[in-house]
């Protein structure tokens, strides 16, 4: 199974591809796909990784209330 910060990446990424690939074919520039498009799709994915890793036992706990079921 694959970890939810890389399935985030992986189609924030794509989307800015498919984008960026609607934008050359139909302004025939980027358009609004700029550098910031491209860092934010591979850091928010990367940032909710390293908080998944931090602080998700602690939110499966939280969650998962006083009985310990979800």
């Amino acid at each position: 199974m694959f970890s939810f910060s890389k399935v985030k990446i992986g189609f924030d990424v794509t989307m800015v591809a498919v984008s960026l690939t609607a934008c050359m074919i139909v302004l025939k520039k980027f358009g609004s796909v700029g550098i910031g498009t491209v860092i934010a799709a591979v850091l928010v994915g990367a940032v909710i990784g390293v908080l998944n890793n931090l602080y998700g036992e602690k939110r499966d706990l939280l969650l998962a209330g006083e009985n310990g079921n979800y």
